[in-house]
């Protein structure tokens, strides 16, 4: 239903890659790269797929603000990096909500990513802080704010 939601469902393809580190990322904007480690996470998502279609709508939030994060990648920024993660779990909570989805449950697959990042890595730089993320999903999550309405400033 994310796909679809987007406008993707004819754009949009898969791929599975051998990598413990449990991750989605997008490639080439029209690629979505699944890696073994999500996979295993994944294996206890519920009926309607609540996590994986938390993190895809998060991946298809990137092409919202795609030049700002390329620019602060290139420029090693990793406060704005951090800014913009925010935006994308702010895009797939409100894109959860619209579809009756539970974001708790893609808040439980951010906790379940950050938690084996931090037990298996010393790499802080890949996702900001746990609750900062778990309470912008709250805070999109409860008030159901259209998503225009939200800037990158209000959330961090």
């Amino acid at each position: 239903p994310v796909i679809r939601l987007f406008g993707r469902q004819h754009t949009l393809h898969f791929f599975i890659y051998l990598d413990k580190y449990p991750n989605m990322q997008t490639i080439a904007g029209s690629y979505l790269g699944v890696s073994t480690g999500l996979l295993q996470l994944l294996k206890r998502d519920t009926p309607d797929n609540a996590q994986l279609n938390g993190l895809v709508a998060h991946e298809l939030a990137r092409d919202i603000q795609k030049e700002g994060f390329i620019t602060a990648w290139k420029n090693e920024d990793v406060q704005t990096l951090k800014r913009y993660e925010l935006f994308y779990d702010a895009v797939a909570t409100a894109t959860m909500n619209h579809l009756r989805m539970p974001s708790q449950r893609y808040a439980l697959i951010l906790e379940l990513m950050i938690g084996y990042t931090k037990r298996h890595t010393t790499d802080r730089t890949r996702h900001p802080d746990l609750e900062k993320r778990q309470s912008v999903i709250r805070a999109v999550g409860i008030p159901r704010l259209a998503i225009t309405q939200l800037t990158i400033s209000q959330l961090y």
